[in-house]
């Protein structure tokens, strides 16, 4: 192969390169196009498994199923990322057959609820995805956390170990994602839907939540972290 070929083949894949790039910092980046931003939604999807006694495990099992969760971003600063405030709001739930003092089974389902309540401040770097067009972005959100309990049977309130089967607990918490831009893989479509809805861009992602929600620790506390750490869903900037 002679050097005249080898020096064609590098200037065309130098050009192909560059174009590419050129291509997705046009079509990924802030433009005049778009309409403004102000803030970010998201539905997480995961399962919930409170750090509670093996009581609760044998009655209700480790894990209550399916927690969704709705959160809602309001940005206060965008130039390098995105800065601002979040909160959160999830549902989480199970049911199981009531028992009786003989235990048998009772006709009526014995239902434990959870309610989960975050505020955050959020912290969302897209610069790569601004700046290159490379189409991730990652979040970081440190912030407090509340829960409302319930545990109803028949409609009515149940207790638990002798105690009251409904109420708050409180605490903190962690959280770290991971985002990919939908609008890769169709910038066309990504046009439109912000166009026609106000949404400048579609995400998939997952998170990885650090809780602990115990009252600071109380003795007499319901521990209600999670032990489900991972989380996904997909979000939008609008």
């Amino acid at each position: 192969m002679s050097s005249r070929v080898i020096q064609s083949f590098f200037l065309i894949t130098f050009s192909l390169l560059f174009s590419a790039s050129t291509t997705a910092q046009s079509l990924y980046s802030t433009s005049s196009w778009e309409s403004p931003i102000s803030g970010f939604a998201e539905l997480t999807y995961g399962n919930y498994n409170p750090q509670l006694d093996a009581v609760f495990d044998s009655y209700f099992g480790e894990d209550l199923g399916a927690s969704l969760e709705f959160q809602y971003d309001h940005y206060l600063y965008q130039g390098f990322g995105s800065a601002g405030v979040s909160f959160n709001i999830g549902y989480a739930s199970e049911a199981v057959s009531a028992l009786l003092e003989d235990g048998s089974d009772a006709a009526d389902d014995t239902r434990f609820t959870l309610l989960p309540l975050r505020f955050s401040l959020i912290y969302r770097f897209d610069y790569l995805q601004e700046r290159y067009g490379i189409p991730i972005a990652f979040a970081i959100q440190p912030g407090i956390s509340t829960i409302h309990y319930g545990i109803r049977a028949g409609g009515s309130r149940a207790t638990a170990n002798g105690e009251n089967g409904e109420g708050w607990t409180y605490g903190y918490h962690l959280a770290i994602g991971g985002y990919f831009l939908l609008d890769f893989l169709a910038p066309g479509m990504g046009r439109s839907f912000d166009a026609n809805a106000g949404v400048n861009h579609s995400y998939i992602f997952v998170e990885y939540l650090i809780d602990q929600i115990d009252d600071l620790g109380a003795e007499d506390s319901w521990n209600l972290s999670n032990e489900n750490k991972l989380f996904g869903g997909i979000a939008f900037e609008f």
